[in-house]
C-alpha cells in the first residue's frame, strides 16, 4: 500500500511539473513572466566567466563614441563592458526584463538609455528600421540562436551607417547558423557576399565564443574636396 501510494505520489508530481513547463513554454506572457524573474537571479547567481567577458569587453571597443544599437537587450549584462562613451539604444522583446535592464543601465553610468521593448523579435525593429541610421549594431543573443542569424547580418549591414560597425558573437561549431565557421570562409562572407569592408573572426582563449566583428566601408565624398578646390580658385 506504501509503494502504490509513492507511485502515485510520483506520478502527480511529474505530471504537474511536466504540466507547468509545458504552460511556460506554450504561452508567451507566462514565459516571459517567468523567464523575466528567474532569468536576473540567475544572472547574479551565476555570472559570465572572467575571460568571456574580458573577449566581449574588447570586441566592444569599436563601438567607442559611437551610437549602438542592442538588440536582445536580455538583462543589460553587456553595460559593465561597453568602452565608457557609448549612445545606448537597445531592443528587448520581453517586458518583464526592462527594469532589469534599466537598473544595470544606471548601475553601470549609463543615466539616459533608450529601451524599445517591443511586442515582436528585434528582429522585425531592425528590419522597419531606415538604412543607414545606426553608427553601430551589437547583438548580444548569439546567432546560433537565431532562426536567420544570415538575414540579421544583412539587414544590419543595410541600416549601419558608413563607417558604423557590427559586432555578434556566437558558439564555435554550431551547425545552426550558416555563417562559415572558419575565419578566412568567415571573412569572405562577410566582405564578399554582405559587403562590409573590414571584418573579423576570432575566437576567445579557451574557445567558449567566436567574435564576429565588421566594419561598412566609409563614403569618400568627391564633392566636398571638388568644393574646396573650387573655392581656393576664387
Amino acid at each position: 500500500m506504501g509503494n502504490a501510494l509513492k507511485k502515485t505520489g510520483y506520478f502527480y508530481a511529474s505530471f504537474t511539473m511536466g504540466y507547468s513547463g509545458y504552460m511556460v513554454y506554450s504561452n508567451k506572457q507566462v514565459r516571459d513572466a517567468f523567464v523575466g524573474f528567474v532569468r536576473p537571479v540567475w544572472m547574479k547567481v551565476k555570472p559570465p566567466r572572467k575571460a568571456l567577458c574580458e573577449k566581449k569587453a574588447e570586441d566592444l571597443e569599436m563601438t567607442s563614441g559611437l551610437e549602438v544599437l542592442e538588440l536582445w537587450a536580455d538583462c543589460g549584462q553587456l553595460f559593465p563592458l561597453y568602452p565608457g562613451s557609448v549612445d545606448w539604444h537597445g531592443v528587448e522583446e520581453n517586458p518583464h526584463l526592462k527594469s532589469a535592464i534599466l537598473n544595470t543601465a544606471e548601475n553601470n553610468g549609463f543615466p539616459k538609455p533608450i529601451l524599445e521593448v517591443t511586442t515582436s523579435p528585434p528582429m522585425d525593429f531592425l528590419a522597419k528600421a531606415d538604412d543607414e541610421s545606426f553608427d553601430s549594431i551589437v547583438s548580444q543573443r548569439h546567432l546560433s540562436e537565431l532562426e536567420d542569424c544570415e538575414e540579421l547580418v544583412k539587414e544590419a549591414f543595410r541600416v549601419l551607417k558608413p563607417g558604423g560597425v557590427f559586432v555578434a558573437w556566437d558558439t564555435p561549431g554550431s551547425s545552426k547558423c550558416k555563417i562559415p565557421r572558419k575565419d578566412e570562409q568567415a571573412i569572405n562572407y562577410l566582405e564578399d557576399e554582405v559587403g562590409f569592408n573590414e571584418a573579423e573572426v576570432d575566437f576567445e582563449k579557451g574557445g567558449a565564443v567566436v567574435s564576429i566583428k565588421a566594419r561598412k566601408k566609409r563614403n569618400f565624398n568627391m564633392g566636398f574636396i571638388f568644393g574646396n578646390l573650387g573655392a581656393s580658385n576664387r
